[in-house]
């Protein structure tokens, strides 16, 4: 972010930055990665214990 911000020269919000540089934010980042985890689970067997 503060790299980002340096770039600009503006004092503009995190959501600001995060939509000009086209990043997810962190809600997105922990959604897909539970999704993604969430998806290994139910194709593991029944016999193992994640």
């Amino acid at each position: 972010m503060r790299c980002l911000r340096r770039i600009y020269n503006i004092r503009i919000s995190n959501i600001d930055v995060l939509d000009s540089a086209a990043i997810p934010s962190m809600y997105t980042l922990l959604s897909q990665r539970r999704l993604s985890w969430l998806g290994h689970v139910c194709r593991m067997s029944d016999a193992r214990i994640p």
